[in-house]
């Protein structure tokens, strides 16, 4: 931080230098050629443009993204925190809303409090001193614009509500001073202000789609990063669900259906219970009736109701193990089944477990980048409609 400002403040110095040994001869205002820099933007520009692939580091990412992205502006949207304009610049600002409430995942963690903290006297400045922070802050005007909301191309991409943000912390975490951040009941301290953290959107097979308004395209490259190493449990919004939902009514229909089911189950049991009391009660009668059988009839009914309670017990443990088999099953990452889909203007592309796994690029352990557009021809649209989802995974 030191020798930044000092770097900063060196430049400044120069700059009014120059202003002065200029203005001396030249006069006020000072010529625009001192300090417009839209031509010195411009020959950056043009120099990269004409650079060689094999000068610097940015070449060696072409194993990961296209080749063409160092010598293009990129823009990217995030749930990482800090970042400044955090509504405009986070990925939910893209998401298309789904179902009648117009579901958009947003962060469900909550502050323990609201509000700026107690003064730190330590980090107050004197009543004269130059405050810097006050003069750098007023220079920050930029309004940036959130993406759209307009109707998906495509009618049969339907966006899911099962989406969630998963891992950024509440509250306004732009990376200023003033920012308002954390303060969740897990802190280990509510005062330290720590900003960081790694968020994104978490979601499923019963997800559905998600559906993105990617507006501005200039390059005609769309690049995702993804994260598939989460644990199932992490998705709680899809917890017990066995399908994609789209809409609240139909979510609704659902509970409906598991409760209808579970009063049909409660029902089936108690008439288990009552036909083996009626089994037993008329097994009693029996053996009341055949007291004067011989011995070895008696023996055979008593194996017969062994054998009655053998096979329910039998019966028992395979429902166990399958139940058990089918949870482990959906703790197996990307099986064998595994389909990515995503869709571009409308149009879907659907990838196997093998070419998924291919087209996946790792540059590190934590981060994965797939990407879905790399087209030079697509120039200068206003917009462009993006939806991913998963089928075949489970949870």
């Amino acid at each position: 931080g030191r020798m930044l400002a000092v770097s900063v403040l060196e430049a400044l110095q120069e700059a009014i230098n120059t202003w002065s040994d200029v203005t001396i001869t030249a006069g006020h205002p000072l010529p625009g050629e001192y300090w417009h820099v839209t031509d010195y933007y411009k020959d950056i520009r043009e120099k990269i443009n004409n650079l060689d692939a094999d000068v610097g580091s940015c070449g060696k990412l072409k194993d990961y993204l296209p080749e063409r992205m160092c010598k293009v502006a990129v823009r990217g949207r995030t749930e990482y925190t800090p970042r400044i304009g955090q509504e405009e610049t986070s990925i939910s600002s893209m998401i298309k809303p789904a179902g009648e409430s117009n579901y958009v995942p947003k962060v469900e963690d909550k502050m323990v409090y609201e509000g700026p903290n107690e003064p730190n006297p330590v980090l107050a400045l004197p009543e004269d001193a130059f405050d810097v922070r006050f003069i750098v802050s007023a220079g920050i005007r930029r309004r940036l614009r959130r993406l759209g909301d307009d109707d998906n191309d495509d009618k049969s991409i339907i966006p899911g509500l099962g989406w969630q943000i998963h891992g950024e912390l509440p509250g306004k975490c732009d990376g200023s001073s003033t920012g308002i951040c954390g303060r969740q009941e897990t802190s280990s301290c509510l005062l330290d202000d720590h900003m960081a953290s790694k968020g994104g959107v978490l979601g499923n097979e019963f997800s559905g789609w998600l559906v993105f308004t990617v507006k501005d395209v200039k390059e005609g490259v769309i690049v995702l990063a993804l994260e598939t190493s989460h644990d199932p449990n992490e998705s709680t919004r899809t917890e017990g669900w066995t399908e994609a939902r789209t809409s609240e009514k139909q979510e609704e229909k659902k509970e409906e259906e598991e409760e209808q089911a579970k009063e049909e189950e409660k029902k089936g049991a108690d008439n288990d219970d009552a036909q083996e009391e009626d089994v037993t009660k008329k097994k009693d009668d029996s053996d009341n009736r055949a007291e004067k059988d011989d011995n070895k009839n008696k023996e055979e009914s008593d194996g017969d109701e062994d054998g009655d309670k053998l096979r329910r017990l039998r019966r028992r443990r395979l429902l166990k193990s399958a139940d058990q088999a089918s949870s482990q099953s959906d703790r197996i990452l990307l099986p064998d089944q595994f389909k990515f889909e995503y869709a571009i203007g409308g149009e879907i592309s659907t990838l196997d477990k093998k070419s998924f796994e291919d087209r996946l690029k790792s540059p590190r352990d934590d981060l994965q980048f797939l990407t879905i557009l790399d087209d030079a021809s697509v120039k200068d649209r206003d917009e462009i409609k993006v939806a991913i989802r998963m089928r075949d995974c489970g949870r």
